[in-house]
């Protein structure tokens, strides 16, 4: 299954064969998608079917879609003058558990601050809370620190990354820096060089420093099948430190850094060309397992049970 989202900046493309663009699509994927490294799957085999497929009257778009969704990465799009294709069925097997009204009203009571993507909150003098919804829309670093100000208040802290679907790496820096305590390498990025699957640049390391006011106290991360891409490698980076537990489900992966590409029909297709690699050059594509599992309980619908169990092991 896919869905697609409306997208209007796409033109109408020039007429094309349909044998031809898929041609185009699995040479462009075949040599400059960054992770097959990191995927049980078998490429070549996917182009027959999709011109199967065509030959039976298949629609062009949604057969070039199919034959990318054997790659099962979030960071693959097909943009059509129809839409933006997002890979709903993979999404799908990664269960939300973030609960927004759940959380404002029945932990934090409605008393928190937000600003942009953060919204943060000290519920009981002992501990404080803080949300990042994705990386895209991070606030100012002033507004970072009044509210890492006011977590020196607290003795403890739950990061809650549940349902953040990434955004861009140097916002994701930004808070990282918050919690580290000296300089360390916090991901290392691998650059396609093609044709082959595993002609790879050498890992280049990216460094974090500490940036004041942070946070060194004991940390739990909440984290879920739906925490992916920046906010997943956020979730690596944090495991790494001490005092610091991971809380809830497996994160749901993405560590490819995406960019797109025009095809010859106008459309245009995006995919990871960069590989990215945690502190210590362990592959991130499928998601960091966690401390402590801890699945919603329905049986509770005013308790967050993830919270609770943080709070637990904190």
């Amino acid at each position: 299954m896919w869905m697609w989202l409306a997208l209007a900046c796409i033109s109408e493309p020039p007429p094309s064969t349909g044998p031809a663009l898929i041609d185009e699509v699995h040479e462009l994927v075949d040599t400059r998608y960054a992770l097959f490294v990191d995927k049980q799957v078998d490429w070549e085999a996917a182009r027959q079917p999709a011109l199967d497929a065509l030959n039976e009257g298949a629609d062009l778009q949604d057969t070039v879609v199919e034959m990318l969704d054997v790659l099962r990465d979030g960071h693959v799009n097909l943009a059509t003058p129809g839409g933006v294709s997002t890979a709903s069925a993979f999404l799908e097997e990664r269960v939300p558990t973030w609960d927004e009204d759940l959380v404002q009203r029945h932990v934090l009571d409605f008393d928190f601050a937000q600003r942009g993507s953060v919204q943060w909150s000290i519920p009981d003098p002992s501990w404080a809370y803080l949300r990042v919804d994705d990386f895209s829309n991070l606030p100012t670093r002033e507004t970072l620190d009044l509210a890492f100000a006011e977590f020196a208040e607290a003795d403890r802290l739950i990061l809650d990354l549940r349902a953040n679907g990434g955004g861009r790496l140097e916002q994701a820096r930004t808070l990282l820096e918050r919690f580290v305590e000296g300089p360390l390498v916090g991901w290392h990025l691998e650059f396609s060089t093609g044709p082959g699957h595993e002609d790879l640049s050498e890992p280049a390391p990216r460094e974090l420093s500490p940036v004041t006011p942070g946070f060194e106290g004991p940390l739990a991360v909440l984290v879920d099948g739906r925490t992916y891409s920046a906010a997943n490698v956020v979730a690596f980076v944090l495991a790494e430190r001490a005092d610091t537990m991971l809380v809830g489900a497996t994160t749901g992966g993405g560590a490819g850094s995406p960019t797109w590409h025009e095809l010859s029909n106008g459309w245009e297709l995006r995919f990871p060309t960069i590989r990215l690699t945690g502190p210590d050059r362990q592959p991130m594509e499928d998601g960091r397992a966690v401390d402590v599992m801890i699945a919603p309980d329905p049986g509770q619908p005013e308790v967050d049970v993830m919270i609770e169990a943080a709070l637990d092991v904190l």
